[in-house]
This record gives structure tokens, C-alpha cells and sequence, in this order.
């Protein structure tokens, strides 16, 4: 045979298959490799910025928890005080009373100035988690009470955004 015979031609095609074979087995498993490092990669990414929204946003609630305890802690110092002149009320008309000698109705005027006077110390005393829990106690001891009070404060709510809305 010649130099191409049928054998020669047969191993030196074998040959680039062998060869081609291993080349793209090798290629493939670089392919492979790479698209594992860049899967890899891209799931740290996400894992990072998952990290990091649930970082910003424990942040941002955290801020607004702070800001909301300020304000109500603010507006709790304000009722406050007004429940104090209230009281002040109640202590002038027990005087007016007292000047009228009406002794019943002067002693009724003491107790309620004095109950409301307790009322607004209890509000600068307290924290407003405080004051969550024990209206939360005062629910569960005494039901009736309580939505009572509840349908006293809408009606009262009310009565000021109507009276507020009107002057508008």
C-alpha cells in the first residue's frame, strides 16, 4: 500500500478524533468550570445584597422605631399636661365650692381632682410600652371597662376631628 493507504488514513483519523475529542472534553470542562465560578459568584453577590437589604432595613425600621417612640414620648408629655390643668380646673371649682359652702360638692370636686392628678402622674411616669401593657392588663381584668373607655375615646376623637375639621 501506499503512503495513504487505507491504514494510515484510518490511524491519522483516529488520531484527530482522539484529539479533537479531548479538546473539547477539555474545553467543555473548562466551560463547565467557569460557568461554576461565575454561578458561585453570582450567589454571593445575591447573598451579599440580601445581606445588606435586611441590614438597611432593620436599619430604617430600627430609625423609625426611635422617632415614633420621640414623638409619642412628646405627645405623652403634652396630654400630660393638659390632664395637669384640667386637674387645676377641678381645684378651682372645689375652692368656688368650698367658698359657696357646698362641702358635698367641694369634696366631690377634691376627688376628682385628685384622681386626675394621679392620672397625670401616671403619664409622666410611665413609658408608653408601659402604658401598653398595663391598658393590655386592664382589658383582660375588666372587659366591660375597657370598651367602655374604648367608645368613650372615639367619641371624643370624634366630636375634636369634627370640631377641627369644621374650623377649617
Amino acid at each position: 500500500m501506499n503512503e495513504y493507504g487505507s491504514e494510515t488514513l484510518k490511524e491519522k483519523a483516529s488520531q484527530f478524533v482522539e484529539n479533537t475529542t479531548d479538546t473539547l472534553k477539555d474545553s467543555l470542562k473548562t466551560f463547565g468550570d467557569n460557568v461554576k465560578t461565575v454561578a458561585d459568584e453570582v450567589k454571593t453577590v445575591g447573598l451579599e445584597a440580601k445581606d445588606s437589604l435586611v441590614k438597611e432595613t432593620s436599619n430604617a425600621t430600627q430609625k423609625a422605631k426611635e422617632q415614633s417612640k420621640g414623638i409619642l414620648h412628646e405627645l405623652k408629655g403634652q396630654v400630660a399636661s393638659q390632664v395637669n390643668h384640667f386637674a387645676t380646673a377641678f381645684d378651682k371649682t372645689q375652692n368656688h365650692f368650698e367658698a359657696e359652702e357646698l362641702s358635698q360638692l367641694s369634696t366631690y370636686s377634691g376627688h376628682v381632682s385628685k384622681n386626675i392628678k394621679g392620672m397625670a402622674e401616671y403619664l409622666e411616669a410611665k413609658d408608653i410600652s408601659e402604658m401598653t401593657h398595663d391598658l393590655a392588663n386592664l382589658g383582660r381584668r375588666q372587659p366591660a371597662f375597657f370598651l367602655a373607655g374604648a367608645f368613650i375615646l372615639g367619641l371624643a376623637t370624634s366630636r375634636f376631628l369634627t370640631s377641627t375639621t369644621a374650623k377649617k
